[in-house]
């Protein structure tokens, strides 16, 4: 009796070992922090998991290229990250990564890569390689980068949040991407933005903020294909003038477009067109001195039902803006924001109809009522 009892058990233990999930390599083996690597493997980034185990690497304490290609290489139970974290503090000097080789990361995606404020000068073509198919978010954010391989742009199947900004990019390329809908590149100064087809390859783009980057000019048509476009942030940069077509999108798509801080004195017939009826159009800090009718009519019919700032700038306030202040219908001065001024400081919201009534020729029923 007690050999056929032992003959059972040992079947059920045979049976059980044989059904248990077999380890054939070093990836098959589960550590004690499932499912994270091995903390002191992967020290001195960190590895968290939400509830859904979604993980997440912080590796800001990492200061160098070897040290991040180290702990790549260890023991990582799960490959799939939701985000990789470096955030440093660019004002010190012990944090020394400097570059990101195609190997740096191994076998691990991420879904988010977030990698700011450091000495990152290099980012090799194949550096996000294995990401190609999840990554959705790439904030590379003042650093030190002059170029970037933003031929490898195509790979990334569902990018849809594109961050550069605050480096040393000296010129941008066109941008082809058929997932991307939001791409900044503010603040490298003096980059060059002349691309014939700049965005035309990217045609599902939302956003895009070019801010401190020394632009002088726009290019004609640059955004005329980007039937989607609503954001568009040029502000402090060294514009000038807005020539026909400067600012044109295909459908009245566009919320917000920010020229603030420019220097820009004439705008041209139909330089900006696809303003969405309630959108703002923020012009504060140019050089803006007449609202010339032919010039900016357009522009107050687009948006009806929207804002135009032009404060701080040094406005005439006479006969040139009479069709504004004088509107049968009292259309367009509401359009302007009640932070604009005229150069001697009264707020043109709240000038007097009679000066224009009085000093400026035409049959207005205003006038006459």
């Amino acid at each position: 009796m007690k050999t056929i009892v032992f003959l059972v058990g040992f079947v059920s233990f045979l049976t059980l070992v044989l059904a248990a999930p077999q380890i054939t390599s070093a990836n098959d083996i589960v550590p004690l922090k499932w499912p994270c690597p091995l903390e002191y493997n992967i020290d001195p980034c960190v590895c968290t998991a939400d509830e859904f185990y979604n993980l997440t690497m912080n590796c800001s304490l990492v200061q160098s290229t070897a040290d991040l290609e180290r702990i790549f290489q260890e023991l990582f139970p799960f490959i799939h990250f939701l985000e990789l974290i470096i955030d440093h503090d660019p004002t010190d000097i012990t944090n020394q990564l400097e570059e990101i080789h195609a190997h740096t990361f191994n076998e691990v995606t991420f879904e988010r890569i977030i990698i700011r404020g450091t000495q990152l000068s290099l980012v090799a073509d194949e550096a996000f390689a294995n990401s190609h198919l999840y990554l959705r978010y790439l904030d590379l954010s003042n650093n030190q980068l002059s170029a970037y391989p933003f031929e490898s742009l195509p790979e990334y199947d569902v990018l849809q949040t594109f961050i550069i900004d605050d480096n040393h990019i000296l010129e941008l390329p066109s941008l082809d991407s058929n997932s991307l809908e939001f791409f900044s590149g503010s603040g490298n100064n003096n980059m060059k933005v002349i691309a014939l087809d700049q965005f035309s390859l990217a045609p599902n783009l939302r956003e895009i903020h070019l801010s401190r980057i020394g632009m002088t000019s726009l290019n004609t048509g640059m955004f005329q294909t980007l039937s989607k476009l609503e954001v568009i942030d040029l502000s402090d940069n060294h514009l000038n003038d807005l020539e026909l077509f400067a600012l044109m999108v295909p459908e009245q798509t566009l919320t917000n477009v920010n020229l603030n801080y420019n220097y820009i004195n004439y705008i041209r017939h139909e330089a900006i067109i696809g303003l969405k009826p309630t959108a703002h159009l923020l012009m504060s800090h140019n050089n803006v001195t007449e609202l010339k009718q032919d010039q900016w009519e357009h522009i107050f019919n687009q948006i009806s039902d929207g804002k135009l700032n032009l404060a701080e700038n040094p406005l005439t306030c006479g006969c040139d803006m009479d069709w504004v202040m004088l509107d049968d219908d009292n259309s367009y001065l509401p359009i302007i924001t009640d932070t604009t001024t005229c150069y001697g400081g009264q707020l043109v919201v709240f000038l007097e109809i009679d000066n224009f009534c009085s000093k400026c020729t035409g049959n207005w029923g205003v006038c006459n009522a």
